[in-house]
């Protein structure tokens, strides 16, 4: 009886350990989330830029084009 109950009581302590590794491996998995959030906005920043310099460089060669044609 008492072997009994010494195995349900440390099978009840294995269980609560391994309840706290899974918690303390939530908690360490949602504190990246805002670091990965941060790394994923200045990514759509660094795109944008680009898209910007991008649509201002085929607007300038569209206005050239423009230009030349105009002054044929």
């Amino acid at each position: 009886m008492v072997t009994a109950e010494l195995r349900a009581q440390a099978a009840a302590q294995g269980m609560g350990v391994a309840v706290d590794e899974a918690g303390h491996a939530v908690v360490k998995s949602l504190s990246a989330i805002p670091a990965a959030a941060d790394a994923a906005t200045e990514a759509m920043r660094k795109t944008r830029e680009e898209a910007e310099k991008t649509a201002s460089a085929v607007v300038a060669v569209v206005k050239n084009s423009a230009v030349e044609k105009t002054q044929r």
